[in-house]
């Protein structure tokens, strides 16, 4: 499911948020243009640990994107994320999204592929 879907069945315009851009590299590192064109991106360089802040901040996203293990994404706060359709994160898999919860509450979660190659040494 890409962004592409969500995007068709949203109106007011997608809202994404990129959490923890703590180089502020974000979007420099890809082309954001198939997104930029269909959503409002917002990305955050700071690191919110309290709870009910975050949750405050992410209230009217429908899509996050995370950065690794940065930012936790419990239960007790994807519950509290009613708008929230997706989430994004690096890597092959992230230990700190509740896998189970986001199924329960129809919250897709994507990530980036791994790779099985070795560094050379």
């Amino acid at each position: 499911m890409g962004i592409g879907r969500f995007y068709k069945a949203m109106n007011p315009p997608l809202r994404v948020a990129v959490l923890d851009d703590y180089q502020n590299v974000a979007l420099q590192m890809t082309d954001w243009s198939p997104v930029t064109s269909r959503a409002e991106v917002m990305v955050f360089d700071d690191h919110l640990a309290d709870e009910d802040a975050l949750v405050a901040r992410l209230a009217p996203f429908d899509v996050v994107f995370v950065m690794r293990e940065r930012t936790p994404l419990p239960r007790s706060v994807l519950h509290r994320l009613p708008r929230l359709r997706m989430i994004a994160s690096t890597g092959n898999a992230n230990a700190s999204i509740d896998m189970a919860a986001a199924a329960e509450l129809g919250i897709h979660v994507s990530h980036t592929g791994g790779s099985v190659a070795s560094t050379v040494e």
